[in-house]
């Protein structure tokens, strides 16, 4: 297969969600990995009713990304990031920020 990313994904298991409209329900999806201009989401039903998505990560300051599908295996769906922004350099940030909010968030739990 011939590998068409633009940047180089960042291996994560985070969760976030998609859904496909102000009306449409919020499903609940893992990141296996991301970058600055697509991810790899699990979908648990296996299932995504659009081709358009809104997508966020869950400890991500609530910051939604439009994004299309661009490819199926199964349960797993690419998303290509559709919002015109340009975050290169920021992923690897963010991906230390959500670490380490996760790491706080554990220890303060005491477990």
């Amino acid at each position: 297969m011939l590998e068409q990313r633009r940047n180089r994904r960042r291996r994560v298991c985070l969760a976030g969600a998609v859904t496909c409209g102000p009306e449409s329900a919020i499903l609940p999806v893992r990141i296996k990995n991301l970058s600055d201009h697509g991810a790899e989401i699990v979908a648990a039903g296996g299932h995504i009713p659009s081709r358009d998505v809104e997508f966020s990560v869950q400890r991500d300051d609530a910051r939604i990304r439009s994004a299309k599908v661009v490819w199926r295996r199964m349960r797993h769906f690419g998303l290509e990031f559709s919002d015109g922004r340009d975050d290169r350099g920021d992923t690897d940030a963010t991906v230390r920020r959500l670490l380490s909010n996760l790491g706080r968030a554990d220890s303060t739990r005491g477990d």
